[in-house]
């Protein structure tokens, strides 16, 4: 996710975190090399954006590898008919979700 904070206009909050919550944290701002407040901005886009509209449309998430292996057992035929009946519905309630609208 590659958002510039510093260009969108911000507010202050105060909240409390639980201390293993916030070390984590703080251990995955210094992974990333960034600051504490710029990894809770993104990661809270990133739940807002992603994880709640994600849970919304049903979505769930599975290894690259397990899908892979469940396609190469399928036929061509198979998959296609699965595509457009996915298709139908699929994009529709996922853009929905994504503006707050499902």
């Amino acid at each position: 996710m590659t958002n510039d904070y510093k260009s969108e206009k911000t507010e202050t909050v105060t909240a409390r975190i639980n201390k293993q919550t916030l070390d984590k944290l703080r251990s995955y701002a210094k992974s990333e090399n960034t600051t504490l407040n710029s990894a809770i901005n993104q990661l809270l886009s990133h739940a807002v954006d992603w994880d709640v509209v994600a849970a919304k449309t049903s979505w769930i998430p599975i290894p690259k590898d397990i899908l892979i292996s469940y396609f190469d057992k399928l036929d061509d035929a198979t998959i296609i008919a699965v595509a457009e009946e996915s298709g139908k519905h699929v994009p529709r309630d996922m853009l929905l979700a994504m503006r707050g609208k499902l």
